[in-house]
């Protein structure tokens, strides 16, 4: 009982101070990142270990290249991956930078490395098609994408218990609207000058219920046509996997940023309302974009 409550102990420790390098990292003001860059070398120095240590590894990295000490961040970056492979924000950071440093051999070297460990993650492939672009193989570029057989759009079924899509649709947004965790920019998100609800499958929400039911009923059956495909992706594929939830409602001037589900094997939007200003609209307002942002091109 007290080697489980020193580890529990030790565990929560760990968990305040990820936290509290979040927040600096997130706050960003002057000295922030050196500061961050301490706590991090001083979690290290107690002697975290396994996974909690390739973490702190990786941010310790992090605060290094915000400060512009960019060799040592790349070693403590090959640190985090040696001691886990998986560590997403380890690779992404370290790839990036190599990117920078016009190295794009030296990322697919990484990649094919990390293959050896069966290591397939979004951020992974997003990376190598950027190397592939950078070495001038559009067309393995391309390919990496996958989008002629990955991207999928459907409409869904009416749910018997409503009379019409208008029905349907406004139990939908009253429920979203009502529900009790909807909270305005929560930070950490990609959303902007929007409302978002983290949980939007309660007890007492049976059009949320109805609508996840259609999505797992879609995503099921375009996740078997995607592996059918002979594509890393597509053998990527999990046999078992969560599906998670959220709802944004941007009004006005809200919108989501450029992001990704770093640890997500299929990702999707469903549009419960659309003003009639994005429905009769020419621009891009309310549209759903796939691809890479310029300034990471």
């Amino acid at each position: 009982i007290s080697l489980h409550t020193q580890e529990r102990k030790a565990n929560d420790a760990f968990r305040a101070k990820r936290a509290l390098l979040t927040a600096y990292f997130g706050r960003n003001a002057d000295g922030d990142n050196a500061t961050a860059k301490q706590i991090a070398d001083h979690v290290l120095e107690s002697g975290v270990q396994g996974d909690n240590r390739s973490y702190f590894f990786s941010l310790f990295a992090k605060a290094r290249l915000r400060l512009g000490e960019s060799d040592p961040a790349i070693t403590l970056l090959k640190t985090a991956l040696d001691i886990n492979p998986t560590n997403v924000s380890a690779f992404k950071r370290l790839a990036l930078e190599l990117l920078h440093r016009q190295q794009p051999l030296a990322v697919i070297a990484l990649i094919d490395e990390l293959s050896e460990y069966r290591v397939v993650h979004a951020r992974l492939l997003a990376l190598k098609m950027l190397a592939l672009a950078a070495m001038d193989n559009q067309a393995e570029a391309r390919a990496v994408l996958g989008a002629e057989f990955s991207v999928h759009s459907s409409v869904i079924d009416l749910p018997p218990a409503w009379p019409d899509q208008v029905a349907f649709h406004a139990a939908l947004a009253n429920e979203i609207w009502n529900n009790e965790g909807r909270r305005f920019e929560r930070y950490g998100t990609s959303s902007e000058r929007s409302w978002r609800v983290d949980h939007p499958a309660t007890g007492n929400t049976p059009a949320v219920a109805a609508l996840m039911a259609e999505i797992l009923r879609i995503a099921l059956a375009h996740a078997a046509s995607v592996t059918q495909h002979k594509h890393e992706w597509a053998a990527a594929c999990t046999p078992s996997a969560i599906l998670r939830s959220w709802c944004v409602i941007a009004d006005g001037d809200g919108y989501e940023k450029w992001h990704m589900h770093p640890e997500g094997w299929m990702s999707g939007g469903y549009y419960v309302e659309v003003p009639d200003a994005v429905a009769n609209g020419s621009d891009e307002a309310g549209c759903l974009m796939f691809g890479l942002p310029g300034g990471l091109i």
